[in-house]
């Protein structure tokens, strides 16, 4: 799973924000789980490919599992810096 994460990132930086979505939910899925920082990367990506309902989607998903005592806020601040 982190290798799909890591090959996302890389494809994200070379400008292939769709490749990149594919990567990040291959990471999702081997996860079994919504791990905090995939789907930050994958909200970031979501961005960069011009699809901003779904990277909104991912925000708010973001935004209903970060609370005091849980998941820090910084796992949400790549997906905001691409919204803009």
């Amino acid at each position: 799973m982190v290798a799909h994460a890591v090959l996302g990132l890389t494809l994200e930086q070379q400008g292939n924000p769709q490749e990149a979505i594919t990567e990040f939910q291959k990471a999702l899925q081997l996860s079994h789980g919504r791990p905090a920082p995939y789907l930050d990367y994958l909200g970031h990506a979501y961005a960069a490919a011009d699809q901003r309902d779904r990277a909104e989607g991912i925000q708010a998903e973001l935004d209903q599992t970060i609370r005091p005592g849980g998941i820090s806020p910084m796992y949400k601040a790549a997906t905001l810096a691409a919204l803009g």
